[in-house]
């Protein structure tokens, strides 16, 4: 496969997942919006968000394998359909509950969607640091939803209502098609398709016990984790305990979008020249120094929007380098398998950081001082496991 083709399909792949974190970067700028239209509560906002992060970890364990029995396609545009159709049914929402349904979709299409962008990598192909390159620049165009999203939604939000923001979504979709049908081809012949029986339950099996997939789906998951952290108490802290407008979020959520941008962007160069260990190491480095740096500042001068904003996206960074080199650890030996190892993988990620969402939500915060110790534990423990790994690894080699 020539240069040009295989640009053209990581480009329709890194805007396939730019489609489907829309209904995070997209919502968020219209939570508070949305809160007085249903007269809800924190908690139960929470909950809109963290029900689609989990139906979208879930929606993987199924088109995963599908992806593996029919191609890699026929699931795009199915999980773009069910995006476009629960993007309309949000828009029309009466209630909270049809609200939650459509968010409870939503995470089904997204699923379809997010799981092909690291599957077609996995097809084209076999070298780590070459996957770890490749997914750089697709989480890199993913990242562009936190840059460009927040303003033009902020303002469409507080301009008109909530539902003013639904248009990017089901448009976002249709767009997305007509990229996938034009540049996006069938990366997986039907001669390497398999089965969807329980040799489905079995692969499932064999993966989760592949000792390198597990310690680096772990770590993926606690770094992804940091940055739903952010996503889910910004608001809460700029809006609501800094008393600041939403444009002003929206500014600031913007330049996070910038930052994870040019991270993703920088996470996928650093893999190609050095090995993603050290990667690893070095964000988790980072993140930690940072984490002490938030909890430090808010314990010596009361809580500004810097105090909290400048360790928070050093967090972000660090959470970043560690994201992009272990999603390829983990996905590296599973050639024929793909489609479910990156599945499992996302599930993992997804449905660890719904409930970590919730429970940092379910506090009543008056301070960002929960925030900081929840970070600096994950990293932590993040750390932690990896030098764990490392040290079985070294053990194995020598009884080898």
């Amino acid at each position: 496969m020539k240069t040009k083709e295989q640009s053209l399909i990581i480009f329709s792949l890194a805007f396939l997942s730019f489609t489907s974190v829309l209904p995070i970067d997209g919502y968020t700028p219209a939570l508070l919006c949305i809160k007085k239209y249903f007269q809800t509560t924190d908690h139960r906002l929470q909950l809109t968000l963290s029900i689609f992060m989990l139906t979208t970890g879930l929606g993987q364990l199924l088109f995963g394998p599908l992806s593996d029995l029919y191609g890699r396609r026929k699931i795009a545009f199915t999980s773009i359909f069910i995006f476009v159709c629960s993007s309309f049914l949000y828009m029309y929402a009466e209630s909270y509950s049809a609200l939650l349904l459509s968010r409870f979709i939503q995470g089904v299409g997204a699923a379809g969607m997010g799981v092909l962008g690291i599957t077609v990598v996995r097809d084209l192909y076999n070298n780590t640091n070459k996957i770890a390159k490749a997914l750089g620049y697709i989480t890199g165009g993913t990242a562009f939803s936190p840059t460009l999203t927040p303003l033009l939604q902020g303002y469409l939000a507080s301009s008109f209502d909530w539902q003013a923001t639904a248009p990017l979504f089901w448009i976002s979709g249709i767009l997305a098609a007509f990229i996938a049908y034009g540049w996006l081809p069938e990366t997986l012949p039907p001669a390497k398709r398999s089965e969807m029986d329980r040799k489905v339950l079995s692969a499932y099996k064999s993966i989760l016990l592949n000792r390198s997939f597990f310690f680096y789906s772990v770590i993926s998951a606690i770094s992804l984790a940091t940055t739903f952290i952010f996503t889910s108490v910004s608001p809460h802290v700029f809006i609501r305990l800094l008393q600041q407008s939403t444009q002003t979020y929206t500014l600031y959520y913007t330049g996070y979008g910038i930052l994870y941008v040019v991270s993703n962007f920088l996470a996928g160069y650093l893999c190609s020249i050095i090995h993603i260990d050290r990667v690893i190491l070095y964000g988790f480095l980072i993140a930690i120094a940072s984490s002490i740096g938030m909890f430090a500042w808010n314990y010596i001068s009361e809580l500004s929007s810097l105090s909290f904003y400048i360790p928070m996206m050093g967090i972000i960074f660090g959470s970043v380098l560690c994201h992009v080199a272990s999603i390829s650890g983990a996905i590296e030996k599973f050639g024929n398998n793909a489609g479910t190892a990156v599945a499992l993988n996302t599930a993992f990620r997804f449905i660890f950081i719904s409930f970590i969402g919730m429970l940092v939500m379910s506090q009543d915060m008056q301070s960002v001082f929960p925030v900081s110790v929840a970070l600096l534990l994950l990293s932590v423990v993040g750390i932690s496991i990896f030098l764990c790994r490392n040290c079985v690894t070294r053990l194995d080699e020598v009884k080898s």
